[in-house]
């Protein structure tokens, strides 16, 4: 029998549950991935009406790091997934964040 091993990314956590991404620390590596993958796919958000006040609020004032190629390729389509289930499950919910 095959055993699955449940990988939790906090980065992904933290871009759509705004609670999360305050509970990570200013200076943790997974606050800075959110960051960068927040910043680079903002139209995306917009898109599927979602919103992350403190990712935004963090943005004004600070520059994210670009993604780099090896991560984007790695995690684009658990990002692309989680997106869409958001985007639609808030959607028929009636929830904006």
């Amino acid at each position: 029998m095959a055993k699955f091993e449940l990988i939790k990314r906090l980065w992904l956590d933290a871009l759509f549950d705004e609670k999360t991404a305050r509970s990570l620390p200013q200076d943790s590596q997974e606050l800075e991935k959110a960051l960068s993958w927040y910043w680079t796919f903002r139209k995306d958000f917009e898109i599927y009406n979602l919103r992350n006040a403190y990712l935004e609020e963090i943005l004004r004032v600070k520059e994210p790091k670009q993604i780099p190629k090896e991560e984007l390729n790695q995690y684009y389509r658990a990002f692309v997934e989680r997106l869409w289930y958001e985007g639609r499950i808030r959607k028929a919910v009636g929830k904006v964040i």
